[in-house]
């Protein structure tokens, strides 16, 4: 096993070694684009050609149904709340609702209907916004958990969401999925906490409650490949080759000092 796999592997166990309060209710709300699917989307002609393709970051639809396998596992036997409340939100500024909604079904992603698409005439941070700001209050949850990247502008809607949120009774957590690092600074200090893989956040979300311990453990070791060798001939990259985010052994070895501190 390499150094990364043993940086991995001391996170998980030391945090696996930690109590988690189970959240009483909470609504995600995810980003699609280099977020959960392998889009480029700094890159126009790359985005235009991946929109319909199905390629999909390793294991974040494993990942997104184990969180509503843990509702429900908690007696919440389903994500929707109600007829027009559901706790899987997905708020895209990728125009093509139809295309969407057809790969969140065949990759296999949770979701009740709570599809939002941006409108080829509206200003991407606006729509962001003020979708999830509609979201969120339409829900009566108390953790809400938002899933972006640093592709665009998540870090700056997440930023101002979390800010202009905190004086609510709800706790708002930010996730962003680094695919770059050439401005991972605009966001490193901030109130939004990053993940590199499926594995790093569903630490995170461990601590929240909302994934079990075991699922995870599972998850992983079905992986593990991944974080161990890549000369295999079946090797499944974490992150695509046009993503110049680097460093993964340093940033788990990071993630198991935190652990051990705390």
């Amino acid at each position: 096993m390499n150094y990364l796999c043993r940086a991995v592997a001391i996170a998980f166990f030391v945090l696996l070694s930690a109590c988690s309060a189970f959240a009483d209710s909470f609504l995600v709300i995810s980003d699609i684009d280099d977020t959960i699917k392998i889009s480029n989307a700094r890159n126009t002609s790359s985005a235009v050609s991946s929109v319909s393709s199905n390629d999909s970051f390793l294991a974040m639809a494993e990942l997104y149904n184990g969180i509503y396998a843990n509702a429900q596992n908690q007696n919440d036997h389903s994500l929707r709340l109600s007829n027009n409340e559901c706790r899987f939100h997905y708020i895209t500024g990728n125009p093509f609702r139809s295309r969407i909604q057809t790969y969140l079904k065949e990759v296999g992603f949770p979701g009740c209907g709570g599809l939002h698409t941006k409108s080829i005439f509206e200003d991407m941070f606006d729509f962001k916004y003020s979708t999830h700001l509609d979201v969120i209050s339409s829900q009566p949850t108390q953790t809400v958990i938002l899933v972006g990247d640093n592709g665009q502008i998540d870090p700056d809607v997440f930023q101002k969401l979390v800010e202009d949120l905190s004086s609510d009774d709800r706790k708002v957590f930010s996730f962003i999925h680094r695919i770059h690092t050439n401005d991972s600074t605009k966001f490193m200090d901030s109130n939004n906490n990053q993940f590199l893989t499926f594995f790093d956040l569903g630490l995170q979300l461990i601590e929240l409650g909302v994934v079990d311990q075991v699922f995870l453990a599972q998850l992983f070791d079905r992986y593990v490949d991944v974080f161990e060798d890549d000369e295999h001939s079946d090797f499944i990259k974490p992150l695509p080759e046009w993503s110049d985010c680097q460093g993964f052994g340093s940033y788990f070895e990071e993630i198991a000092t935190a652990f051990e501190e705390g």
